[in-house]
């Protein structure tokens, strides 16, 4: 039933019935798969899991177009896009009147509707730190983050366009902290964002001293196509303990 939605398959109304049961329940499953998933520390099985939310929200399968989330865009109008070198939903809003009318072949009311669907579709600006200036091996390490949608004042939000979704969504997002080196997921939180949210997010410092190189992630749960992710560099110090012992070494050879 979930590959029929992914693949958007016309089912007899006894089986759309039961898959409409199952996608009213599902999210709450795969969100706390995600919890469960962070107590092993799992990078990718998370983010998969964050991906299939993606796919259940908006009926299609996550290596499909982007621009299949948008209201109207069938094949023939994504094939239309591919030939002029359009794959993301960003490059819609930025043809020119012409142009998109020549491509996209719709009516003002399918128009207003796409051009509704594109403004709603998230564009968040990123910022964050590392909150605290020495780490040592253990340590909590604190991490701010500032979420910000880039979106005119005036423009209204409200639940995600998702018409293959049989209930109102209001979109989350997971920051993400892993070791993609070692698979490691060592932080996750989930927070609605509408047009500006913060927070902080921690985790718990390598316990040997050096240089290291996490990777900083937002994903969405409820569109394909917006993710993020930054590298997050920062250097753990040696402990008293640690010198301690490495002059006890040095003074022993």
């Amino acid at each position: 039933l979930l590959q029929a939605h992914f693949s958007r398959t016309t089912l007899k109304p006894d089986l759309r019935l039961d898959q409409q049961e199952i996608l009213k329940q599902i999210l709450k499953l795969l969100y706390g798969m995600v919890d469960v998933i962070t107590t092993f520390g799992g990078l990718k099985p998370a983010l998969c899991a964050m991906e299939l939310a993606q796919m259940i929200v908006q009926g299609m399968w996550v290596s499909d177009p982007a621009l299949k989330q948008l209201p109207f865009f069938s094949d023939d109008v994504i094939a239309r896009c591919a030939e002029e070198g359009i794959s993301t939903i960003a490059a819609i809003t930025e043809l020119e009147e012409e142009q998109r009318d020549s491509i996209l072949q719709m009516n003002a009311k399918q128009m207003a509707k796409v051009a509704e669907a594109c403004n709603r579709y998230p564009d968040l600006d990123i910022e964050f730190q590392i909150a605290t200036d020495t780490i040592l091996p253990g340590d909590n390490v604190p991490v701010r983050v500032i979420m910000e949608r880039d979106i005119d004042e005036d423009e209204e939000l409200g639940f995600v366009i998702a018409p293959y979704y049989p209930k109102a969504q209001l979109e989350q997002w997971w920051i993400v902290i892993g070791d993609q080196s070692t698979d490691k997921l060592v932080a996750v939180k989930r927070i609605p964002v509408q047009r500006q949210a913060s927070t902080t997010i921690s985790f718990a410092a390598p316990e040997t001293a050096g240089e290291y190189n996490f990777t900083l992630m937002v994903v969405c749960d409820s569109y394909i196509g917006c993710d993020q992710e930054y590298d997050l560099p920062f250097q753990v110090q040696p402990s008293n303990e640690q010198t301690g012992e490495g002059e006890d070494d040095a003074m022993s050879e």
